[in-house]
């Protein structure tokens, strides 16, 4: 049978279907909406760090914004299980590509779980084959999740999983962007504390 519930209508205009995705996701996964925004935040601010331009910023952020969207389409039974994650993954980017404006993000999406030595998902790509919005995206959504576990005995602090990124670089994450990322922790580390670094969390508001 048709699900009407899993249609989502594309908008014409990018920014107003950015609105309608999250909008929906935080009243249908509000702890998977508050972790996309804080994803977005850092991202943005180490593309920041990086040099790169206000485009590939702003798509920075997008990306990070975006990346648990598959969820939207996806049953409860299919967002258990040790593949889900490669599947919200694989079924956002779907969904974001559908917009000609946010091809790069939809791409990045799609690879932000890859890492560098090939042991990520949802492709198995390496190295340079993961394009850089992918690898910013992957190591701001690793700094968040090893912050924010559910279990307070499983969860990192800030400095800490900064100094677990440190260690994974070069094997598993870019060392460009672990090195933006500290570089982001080291001036702001108080907001980084509280879990309100960066200033692009305004637009998660």
């Amino acid at each position: 049978m048709y699900d009407e519930k899993r249609s989502l209508r594309l908008l014409p205009d990018a920014h107003t279907q950015i609105d309608a995705w999250t909008e929906r996701l935080g009243a249908e996964h509000p702890e998977a909406m508050a972790h996309s925004c804080r994803v977005a935040t850092l991202a943005f601010d180490i593309a920041t760090r990086l040099g790169l331009d206000v485009g590939f910023c702003r798509d920075a952020f997008h990306a990070g914004l975006l990346h648990e969207i598959g969820r939207l389409r996806l049953s409860s039974e299919e967002l258990q299980g040790e593949e889900a994650q490669a599947t919200i993954a694989m079924v956002g980017a779907s969904l974001v590509g559908r917009c000609a404006s946010l091809t790069r993000v939809a791409h990045a999406i799609l690879l932000q779980g890859e890492r560098m030595d090939g042991s990520g998902f949802p492709l198995g790509k390496s190295h340079e084959s993961v394009p850089l919005l992918a690898r910013i995206v992957g190591v701001a959504d690793t700094y968040d999740m090893l912050t924010q576990r559910r279990s307070a005995v499983t969860s990192l602090g800030a400095a800490s999983a900064v100094e677990t990124l440190q260690r994974g670089a070069g094997s598993l994450y870019d060392p460009q962007i672990v090195d933006a990322l500290t570089e982001v922790y080291a001036s702001s580390s108080l907001c980084f504390e509280s879990g309100l670094h960066g200033h692009g969390l305004l637009a998660c508001a």
